[in-house]
């Protein structure tokens, strides 16, 4: 079986990535298609472990 591996360049600052993959409502945008209900809890501290 071979490892696949994808990429993708995104136009966008780091702060707008980060918010639209970490942010409760644009989270639960992006995962609904693979994952419909998804959402993930954390308090962003170190150490701290996320729920999804």
């Amino acid at each position: 079986m071979k490892d696949l591996s994808f990429s993708i360049i995104i136009s966008a600052p780091l702060e707008k990535v980060w918010k639209t993959l970490w942010d409760d409502d644009t989270y639960r945008k992006w995962t609904a298609p693979f994952n419909p209900g998804s959402y993930m809890e954390s308090d962003w501290q170190v150490g701290a472990k996320p729920c999804f």
